[in-house]
C-alpha cells in the first residue's frame, strides 16, 4: 500500500457498505491505551502515598520529587489529561490493522482491562468509603477523647477536693478523740493518784501530821507567850527609867540605895557591878505571882557599883 490506502477507506469510496461493514466487524485500527500510556501514568500516580495528618484530623498525599523535597498534598493526585491526549495522537501516527476475534489475544485483554478498571473503580469507592468511616471514626474518637479528659479532669478536681475535705475531716475529728483520750487518761491519773495519796496519807502520815501540827501550834504559842512578856518587859523598863529619879544624880544616892537593899541578894554579878531586879529577885513561883507596888512583875534590872554603891540603868 504504497499510496496510502485503506481497505476500509477504498470501500468506503466505492460506497461498498457490505465491505465497510465486515471491515469494521472484523478488523480495529485502535489498540488499547494500556499498551501505550496507561504504563507511564500509572508510574507517576504510584510514586504517590496517602498520610493520616494527626493535627488537622484529614487525609493528605505526598511524594518524593526528584530533587529530593517532599511534596504534600490534599486532594488525590491528578490525571494529567493534556499527557493522555498527546499520547493518543502519537499512537493514531502509527496506525495498525489487526484482526479482532472473539477469542483473540486483544479482545481478551481488552475485557480484562475494562473488569480491571471496573474493579479499580469499585476499589477506589471501597477505599473512599473506608477512608470516610476512618475519618468518622477518628473524628469520633477524638471528640471521646477530648471529653474523656474533661471528664477525667473534673474528677480529678472532684477526687482532689474531696481528698482534701476528708483529710481536714479526719485530722479533726482525730485530734477530738486524742484530746478527748488525753483528757480521760489525765483524769483517771489524777483520781489514782488522790485515792493512793489519801490511802498513803491515812495509812503512814495523819499521826504524823497530826503530832506536826501540835507541836507547831505548841511553839507557835509559846513564842507569842514569850514574845509579849518580852514586848512587856521591855515597856516596863523604859516606863521606870522614865518615872524613877535619874540614878546619876547626886541628889538621888539615898533612893537608889534604898532600892539597892530592897532588891537584895543581886540577880548575879559581873565584877564589881552587880545586876538587880527592881523589888528583889524572886526565889520561887510564889514570890514571882507577888508585883512589886502591886502593879509590875519583878523583871525591870539596874546596875549598881558594889563599892561606890551608884546605881546605873546600863
Amino acid at each position: 500500500n504504497y499510496c496510502g490506502l485503506t481497505p476500509l477507506g477504498e470501500a468506503q469510496m466505492n460506497a461498498n457498505q457490505e465491505i465497510v461493514s465486515l471491515i469494521k466487524d472484523n478488523y480495529t485500527t485502535n489498540v488499547p491505551e494500556q499498551y501505550i500510556w496507561h504504563s507511564e501514568i500509572s508510574r507517576e500516580t504510584a510514586a504517590w502515598y496517602d498520610t493520616w495528618d494527626d493535627e488537622e484530623q484529614k487525609l493528605r498525599w505526598a511524594r518524593l520529587g526528584s530533587d529530593g523535597v517532599v511534596e504534600l498534598s490534599a486532594t488525590p493526585p491528578p490525571i494529567d489529561i493534556q499527557r493522555v491526549i498527546d499520547a493518543r495522537e502519537a499512537f493514531n501516527e502509527r496506525k495498525v490493522v489487526r484482526r479482532i476475534h472473539s477469542k483473540s489475544l486483544l479482545s481478551v485483554s481488552q475485557l480484562n482491562y475494562e473488569k480491571q478498571r471496573k474493579l479499580e473503580k469499585e476499589k477506589l469507592e471501597t477505599i473512599l468509603k473506608d477512608r470516610s468511616s476512618i475519618v468518622e471514626e477518628r473524628c469520633a474518637i477524638k471528640l471521646q477523647a477530648h471529653w474523656r479528659k474533661v471528664k477525667a479532669r473534673l474528677y480529678a478536681e472532684n477526687r482532689q477536693r474531696e481528698e482534701v475535705a476528708a483529710t481536714r475531716l479526719q485530722r479533726r475529728f482525730q485530734y477530738f478523740i486524742r484530746r478527748k483520750k488525753e483528757d480521760a487518761a489525765m483524769l483517771i491519773q489524777s483520781v489514782m493518784r488522790m485515792a493512793m495519796t489519801l490511802s498513803y496519807y491515812k495509812s503512814h502520815n495523819h499521826e504524823r501530821l497530826w503530832w506536826y501540827r501540835a507541836s507547831r501550834k505548841l511553839a507557835c504559842h509559846t513564842q507569842r507567850l514569850w514574845r509579849g512578856f518580852k514586848g512587856r518587859s521591855q515597856y516596863r523598863q523604859l516606863f521606870e527609867m522614865n518615872s524613877l529619879p535619874d540614878p546619876t544624880d547626886q541628889r538621888n544616892f539615898d533612893f537608889w540605895e534604898r532600892c539597892q537593899y530592897e532588891a537584895h541578894p543581886p540577880k548575879k554579878e559581873l565584877g564589881i557591878y552587880a545586876e538587880y531586879n527592881l523589888g528583889g529577885t524572886p526565889r520561887s513561883w510564889k514570890e514571882r505571882s507577888v508585883k512589886w507596888g502591886g502593879v509590875f512583875f519583878r523583871d525591870v534590872t539596874f546596875y549598881a557599883n558594889t563599892i561606890t554603891k551608884r546605881a546605873t540603868w546600863t
